[in-house]
């Protein structure tokens, strides 16, 4: 088994843990990657404990474990996609927290001061917080989401939206601090009295990644568009659809890139319209799921990508990375205000907001963008990308971050 250099570290150490796949298997790993970042840029170490079951072989390092970006990860283990191994993973993972708490255990040193847990589950949280409070340290949770309890797996009534309620109801104010992503949670968690920093999803805009950008918008004849993402309840593509659709002849001036879902889960979430897939066949363009790396540069073909989200508060709570993303990549949205999507787009300039997430809104937002002049639309593209600077690098998040951290080790007196 591998073990962790026991050496003297140059800065205080912060173990990150959670349900997430580091270093980029989903949103969440590049969420906690971006606060690793302004962290490591404030004066800490930060080694990531996630829920990926093996590191990558490019990232593996003899006698340390696995490395990416300078950042030290300790995979969870327990490879195998077969149904024992999910459900083993699961219980282990991510509801009893037993193999976090193992690692967490075998990496500690004397120079670790906090623990940030990402959505963690109840019994994680409370485990965490013992473990933290009998070492002198703190525990600080990430929140990124507050459910709603139907989208989650056992209906309202089952075993995890019970524990969602419970968990950001009550256990989340047992941490020494909370990040959160939204001010719907930052509200939340401050009016009763826990250090809270309200933390949007960050970049690090020096990445190739971000700067494979489409110098103008396209001078075709046609109008793209991009969503990027899955066909659910909490992102409705299929109202996007349903206004294309309404457009009625002008709907062949639009070009709609999906990427991730497939035409089958659209037929599926679309019910009795599931025929509007074959009238607008011209207009749809259907990629599948891609690696995250080929979905920006998709991303970065269209004119607009798109956002629309319920008036509900998982909405509200929740924060869109693909916001983020979009601008990052100097792409201007069609949306709804939800969250804190108007703190960051301004009508006509990094965006366009219409007035809900109904097709016949979407419909007016899409007349509008018809409307709009190819200097119009790459001037919003600067505005996209300047927009994503100023808000979403993770430097510019360095300097709060320390001085949350510095307030909450104060509270508890923990030394640095």
């Amino acid at each position: 088994m591998i073990q962790d250099i026991q050496k003297p570290a140059l800065h205080p150490r912060i173990f990150y843990v959670g349900g997430f796949r580091f270093p980029d298997g989903d949103a969440a790993a590049h969420r906690v990657y971006g606060i690793g970042k302004a962290l490591r840029d404030s004066g800490y170490e930060v080694v990531f404990l996630g829920a990926e079951s093996a590191g990558r072989p490019q990232d593996a390092i003899p006698g340390i474990g696995y490395s990416f970006d300078d950042f030290q990860y300790q995979p969870a283990g327990n490879e195998g996609n077969d149904l024992l191994h999910r459900a083993f993973r699961l219980w282990h993972t991510h509801l009893s927290g037993l193999s976090v708490m193992a690692r967490l255990k075998k990496h500690w040193t004397d120079s670790s001061v906090a623990v940030f847990a990402y959505q963690a589950s109840s019994p994680l949280l409370a485990q965490l917080r013992c473990f933290c409070h009998r070492r002198n340290a703190v525990l600080v949770s990430d929140v990124v989401e507050w459910y709603d309890r139907r989208h989650i797996t056992g209906g309202r009534f089952g075993p995890f939206a019970l524990d969602s309620e419970i968990r950001m109801r009550f256990v989340n104010r047992l941490s020494d601090g909370i990040i959160a992503i939204s001010r719907y949670l930052e509200s939340y968690y401050g009016r009763v009295g826990i250090p809270t920093l309200r933390v949007p999803a960050l970049v690090n805009l020096d990445t190739k990644c971000w700067n494979n950008l489409t110098s103008k918008p396209s001078c075709e004849s046609r109008i793209k568009l991009a969503f990027v993402g899955i066909a659910g309840q909490k992102d409705l593509v299929v109202n996007a659809i349903r206004g294309i659709a309404c457009l009625g002849p002008q709907a062949r001036a639009i070009e709609l890139s999906l990427v991730g879902p497939s035409a089958q889960e659209l037929r599926i979430a679309l019910g009795r319209e599931s025929g509007l897939l074959n009238t607008l066949r011209n207009s749809l363009r259907f990629t599948g799921r891609l690696p995250h790396t080929e979905a920006l540069g998709r991303l970065a073909q269209a004119d607009f990508s798109i956002i629309l989200r319920p008036d509900q508060r998982f909405a509200h709570a929740g924060f869109p990375t693909k916001l983020v993303e979009s601008l990052a990549m100097g792409v201007p949205v069609i949306c709804n205000l939800t969250s804190d999507i108007g703190l960051y787009v301004r009508d006509g300039q990094e965006g366009l907001i219409v007035q809900d997430s109904s097709p016949e809104a979407f419909a007016d937002g899409l007349k509008r963008i018809l409307g709009l002049t190819f200097a119009q639309r790459t001037a919003m593209r600067h505005h996209a990308r300047h927009r994503a600077e100023q808000s979403f690098d993770y430097r510019n998040w360095a300097e709060p971050l320390g001085r949350f951290m510095e307030s909450v080790l104060a509270r508890r007196g923990v030394i640095k």
